[in-house]
């Protein structure tokens, strides 16, 4: 009986941290739905995109693409100073943890050829975790930073 209980300790304090620090945590006092955790500015910046999401409380969404204004792969882009090369604007959609992203219009920069509308809305899987925004698709998994 004794080894029971040592194993069940042990076994909890290899689970780490037992405080209740998520906010998707229901039972957390910080609890806080994802619908109101995806509204706002998530940004990333690495070898294959500079781009900024906007989520709106109303359902609407932008995407700004700064890549073309990239010296190489990952390069920083004063996206304050500088303006997105193309903004695409749509709605989003969130049930449970999918998101449904649907771009209507794309307007681009004089001098950029805008790129033509996605044929099919974007859809994947969505978790957030403190400042980070994990989107998972078809063609591989993204990761976000609050902006």
């Amino acid at each position: 009986m004794a080894r029971l209980v040592f194993l069940a300790l042990f076994l909890l304090a290899g689970c780490g941290r037992l405080d209740r620090d998520n906010p998707l945590d229901p039972h957390s006092p910080r609890f806080v739905e994802l619908p109101q955790l995806l509204v706002g500015s998530w940004g990333r910046n690495d070898q294959e995109r500079n781009e900024v999401y906007v989520f709106k409380s109303d359902g609407s969404v932008q995407l700004l693409d700064f890549s073309c204004h990239q010296q190489g792969p990952g390069d920083p882009v004063d996206r304050a100073a500088t303006p997105p090369c193309h903004t695409f604007f749509g709605n989003y959609f969130l049930e449970g943890d999918l998101l449904r992203l649907s771009f209507t219009e794309v307007q681009s920069l004089p001098g950029e050829d805008p790129p033509p509308l996605p044929r099919t809305d974007k859809i994947g899987q969505i978790s957030i975790r403190r400042e980070t925004l994990t989107l998972v698709e078809e063609d591989g998994t993204r990761s976000y930073t609050r902006l």
